[in-house]
Order: structure tokens, then sequence, then C-alpha cells
């Protein structure tokens, strides 16, 4: 049973159980909170101890009872607004903690307050006389008639305060007889009025950044942009740690928040987006010092950032052989005018060489930026620059989204392992290392545009094509050719009918020798040709302007 509202005129008690939460007794008395020597109640807010305090004597029911005066729930607030059947009602300790501090806040504080205007206190006795005034109601004089509230005064002393508040308000008022587990309440909150408190305790408060995730519906969170906040209060400080302290604490976990992302894994927390040291959501050994080294007389906010990434995959998830050995140039889906480029003119054997997009023309179709790609007989193949041993590579083996994609030595690692996968628009190249697909970098395509690994999105960012790589053979800016066919001899494209016929969108075709399949070869500003009908003007060109490997 959990307590009664009590009023000036009804002094009565209820039965109350202490439950711990894990939490012992030494501990809660621990201050966490600013103490100075000239503070009065109105200084004071409920502190977490005081909070953590008020939980270990109330306990926690997850459904609805009568305690004989109220049908309340949760940490002892109050459930609907006429008494009803105990178990039809449940809630969560998320829940229940939250409207516990919000009946606190706005009921409890504010009686201490009133009361006890312009008394000296710390922080423990504020917290005892909340404690007290959660259990009782407080009435209209009850707490400035206690007789901690007369120690305050001068009144008694520490030992005269003890032995009587230990009697004061303990009858259950369900029975009408005095409670040992009231007399054992009282005694405890003056433990705590009378714990010295320490001096000042820095604190830091820590906030959640989604990073791209989502969260579910029913979650007890929303996302303000990627911040995670508390719908109750719509805070964004999920836990404070103190910063002198060697106890041990753990950070919030993805399910806490029922945190997902499409096409990734949670990894855990780091203080980037994107790098650095990703802490374990399940290590209870960090602590706040480890993120606030120098931090020194000052209270502070860190953030921390959800990291999401893949898995290595096994080989049965390899798409296998899909393309045949051989050396290529790599296009880009976003568009054909750009290729996968290693810098340089030359062959860079230096590990650690990035990889970037760059235009077919500025490349001069280098045979520094042809691969070599072949299977390796485990589903996946590997990706060589040609003639020498750098392969492509998952920087760092990186499970991490937005992880970087370089040229190292070749070897055995599953970074440097790719699965080559046909689509409608081409190929995705998939990691093997942490199942992320090859990504240009913001989903634009441009000169030095960096390349990375992703999740699977289905854009032309992650798609690619294999155009085989064959020495060049430059054509002369004017020059006019023919153009024939390897597998028929004296068959060439050819204009439908007469030229003098010709309009636009004639059709193309193969016929014999004529003298009407001449077509002269102008060179673009982009490196590109364009084929033009010698007799007639006109330019060979894709139908309805298709952009389909």
């Amino acid at each position: 049973m959990k307590r009664k509202r009590l009023t000036n005129f009804i002094l009565s008690g209820v039965m109350l159980f202490s439950i711990p939460l894990g939490l012992s007794d030494n501990n809660l008395f621990t201050s966490v909170s600013i103490s100075t020597s000239a503070a009065t109640s109105a200084d004071f807010s409920i502190s977490q101890n005081g909070i953590e305090f008020i939980c270990a004597r109330e306990g926690f029911s997850q459904y609805c009872y009568y305690d004989g005066a109220q049908s309340s729930i949760g940490y002892g607030t109050k459930c609907g607004t006429a008494p009803h059947a105990s178990g039809l009602h449940s809630i969560t300790k998320e829940a229940a903690m939250t409207a516990m501090k919000n009946e606190i806040n706005s009921s409890y504080v504010p009686n201490v307050k009133r009361q006890t205007a312009g008394i000296t206190m710390n922080q423990n006795q504020f917290d005892a006389l909340v404690s007290f005034t959660y259990n009782t109601g407080g009435g209209t004089t009850m707490i400035k008639n206690s007789p901690l509230v007369k120690y305050l005064r001068g009144e008694l002393t520490d030992a005269q305060a003890r032995l009587q508040f230990s009697n004061y308000i303990v009858t259950n008022s369900a029975t009408g007889t005095v409670d040992q587990g009231l007399i054992n309440r009282r005694n405890k909150e003056a433990d705590l009025f009378f714990t010295p408190t320490e001096p000042e305790k820095y604190t830091v408060a820590m906030c959640y950044n989604a990073n791209g995730g989502e969260i579910a519906d029913d979650s007890e969170y929303y996302l303000d942009g990627d911040t995670i906040r508390r719908k109750s209060d719509d805070s964004d400080e999920h836990n404070h740690w103190q910063i002198d302290t060697e106890s041990d604490y753990g950070l919030y976990n993805a399910s806490s928040f029922k945190l997902t992302r499409d096409g990734c894994d949670f990894l855990g927390w780091s203080l980037s987006e994107n790098s650095g040291t990703i802490y374990d959501q399940d290590d209870g050994s960090i602590r706040a010092k480890d993120f606030f080294p120098d931090i020194e007389n000052k209270s502070g906010k860190v953030t921390f950032y959800a990291q999401w990434g893949g898995h290595e995959m096994s080989e049965k998830e390899g798409a296998g052989r899909t393309i045949p050995d051989g050396d290529y140039w790599l296009v880009n889906g976003l568009s054909r005018n750009y290729l996968v480029d290693i810098p340089g003119d030359d062959y860079d054997t230096k590990n650690g060489t990035n990889l970037q997009m760059c235009l077919w023309k500025d490349s001069n179709w280098g045979e520094y930026d042809v691969f070599t790609v072949r299977y390796l007989n485990n589903g996946f193949y590997s990706i060589t620059q040609r003639n020498t041993n750098m392969t492509v590579n998952v920087e760092s083996s990186s499970l991490r989204h937005g992880s970087n994609v370089h040229m190292w030595q070749e070897n055995d690692n599953v970074a440097s392992q790719w699965s080559i996968r046909p689509t409608a628009n081409g190929y995705t190249i998939q990691s093997r290392c942490n199942a992320l697909y090859l990504d240009v970098s913001g989903g634009e395509v441009g000169n030095a545009k960096n390349l990375q690994m992703w999740e699977g999105n289905e854009t032309r960012a992650q798609s690619f094509g294999f155009v085989p790589y064959q020495p060049q053979h430059p054509i002369k800016d004017g020059s006019i050719y023919r153009i024939g066919t390897i597998n028929g001899e004296g068959f060439y494209i050819n204009g439908a009918g007469n030229p003098s016929d010709y309009k636009n969108g004639q059709n193309v075709q193969l016929w014999d020798e004529n003298g009407d399949n001449y077509f002269r070869f102008k060179l673009c500003d982009d490196g590109y040709y364009k084929i033009i009908d010698t007799q007639t003007g006109y330019v060979l060109d894709v139908y309805t302007g298709g952009d389909n490997y």
C-alpha cells in the first residue's frame, strides 16, 4: 500500500514498503547537488538523489490498487479521479517515474517551500522534507510543525528531533494503528536529513542524437530533428553523471528509445557523427571524466550520436559470379560522364590513396583508372588497380555507414572483397566487411566527389557500370568513317530509306555498302563525339534520350 493524502486536521499514515530498486541506503545519501551555507528552501528543487530516495521508499506497482484512501499506481501517484477496483490499469516504470516527478514538482515541492520560507537548510534536508510531504501530503502546517523543521529553527537538538520524528505521522489510516513501516520510513528520512552534504558536485548531462535513425510511434520519446526528447517533458537530457566520482554508469541503448535505421545495425554511441571511439551501450565502466577530462568546477552537457553500420557478410550472402573477370573503367549511374578515379597520372602504390569521381575528359580515359575485376570463388570479387597490387578497400575495415573507401595493398581482408549485383540501372558494389554499398557522397556527382559506404537505398548514387577497357585509338576531329559490324562482313550503320527523305526520328539500320553510310566524327568539349551523317547533317541520337545501361 502507498500513502494517503492528509490534511492538517487528520493525522494518519499508510503502510509503506521499502523497495530499494538496486540502490543501497548508503549511496542514497550521497549528495549530488549544490550546497551553499546561506541557502534557504526557496533555492532548492528536488535532487536526483531525492527522487531515488523516494522511489526506494515507495516501491513500484505496475497495476493500480486501492490504498484505503485513493486508487494509486506506479510510485504512489493517484490513478484516476475516483477510487476503483485494483488491477484495472497498468504503467511502465519510465511512465511512473515521470508521473511521480511531475506530481512532486507541481504539488509537494511548493508546499515544502511555503511552510519553510526563509529557513536555512541544505539539499539533503530539503529532499528529506519533500519525501515526508510526498508520503503524508504535508497539510497546511504539518511540515512547519515537524520535529525536523523545529530543529532547523533551533527549537530541538538533533537527538530530540530524531526521536520525535520517528513517531511523527506513523498511524496507518486503513487500520488506525501505529505502523512499523512508517516508523522505518521516518528513521530513513531523518538519516537523510542529518547526512552532511558534500561540496558542490559538478555534473554532465547526457543527450542523445539519432543520427539518421527513426523512433517508433509507441516510444516514450520523439525526434526533434535528430535530437531525442522525452514526450513527457520535452527534455533532451536523459541522465546526469557526476564529474568527480568513481561510480560506474552505463549509456542508454537503442532499444530504450525504440530507435532503428533501415538497412543498418546499431553499433553503439560516439561523440561525433561518423568517427571517433564507439562506446558500447552496455559498458558500465565508462565515466563522465572520460568525456570531460579537463573540466573543472563546471557542469557540462554532452551529446552522443548513434552509430549505424553493417555486419560482415557470409559467403552465402555474396552475389556470386555476375560479370566476367577483366579490366574495366567504373562509371556511375548519376552520370556516365564520370568515372571512378584514382587521383594522379601514374601508378600510385601508396596505401591510403583516396578514391573519387572524375569527368571522363579530365581523366583522358587514363589507364591508371582501369580496374582489374577478379572473382574470388567465394561469392565476392577483388577490384584492383590494373598492373598493380592496390585494391579498393574500406578504410580501417570500418562497420560504420559513411566510412571512407581508398586503395590498399592486396590482401585477404574482407575489407577488400566486394559483392557485385546486377540491377535495372547497372550494378551495386557491396562490401563484404560491412554489407554497406559503394556510394557517391551526397548523392550528387562531380569532380573530386568522394566515395563512401552507405546503407542500400536503390538510388543511382549506388549504381555503377563496368566499361570494358581497351587501349585507346584516338579518332581525329572531323574524320569520316563507316561504322561496321565485326560479325557481319560488309554491313554498316545506315539511315533507313532515301537520304532526301530523312527526318527527325528516322530509323537506323544495318545495310551493305551503298555510299550512303558515311559519318563525320566531331569532337565535343566534354570529350565525346557527335556522329553526323555526311549527306544530310542529321546526327545519331538515342531514342527518347534514354539513359539506361
